[in-house]
């Protein structure tokens, strides 16, 4: 008789044990959606334009002002004038900015008003301010 319970339990055990793997090996569907980054590694060879011509506009302004001061040149009737009664007008949008190798060519028409308490006048410069790298800046007006 007790090998009859021995044969039952294991006859039990396995039946039990078959119905458990049946159910554990048909698991339900579960899906999940990753997002995956992959880098790679690529030379991309670009050329993007970069509007600079007001910076360099400003800095030929700038230039002539600065050598304008430093020449000895007389306006209104011949009389000597303070730099700091001169005011600028008017830049003329006709320009032109010349790239070479180390040189840079700012070429612009300029409107200049001469105004202290006695005396008003204008005057209008073509400017060409020459920029050779690590040399001083030649403006000719």
């Amino acid at each position: 008789m007790e090998n009859t319970w021995i044969t039952v339990s294991v006859i039990a055990a396995l039946v039990i044990g078959l119905m458990g793997g049946f159910y554990l090996d048909n698991p339900a569907t579960i899906t999940t959606e990753k997002e995956v980054i992959k880098y790679v590694d690529r030379n991309v060879t670009e050329f993007v334009e970069v509007d600079t011509s007001d910076a360099l506009m400003g800095g030929a302004l700038q230039d002539f002002l600065d050598a304008l001061e430093e020449d000895e040149e007389t306006w209104c009737k011949g009389d000597e004038y303070d730099i700091e009664e001169v005011q600028v007008r008017k830049v003329y949008n006709d320009y032109s900015i010349t790239y070479d190798d180390e040189d840079t060519t700012i070429e612009f028409e300029v409107k200049l008003k001469y105004d202290d308490s006695d005396d008003k006048c204008y005057k209008t410069y073509d400017v060409t301010a020459f920029y050779e790298e690590d040399e001083d800046v030649e403006v000719d007006y």
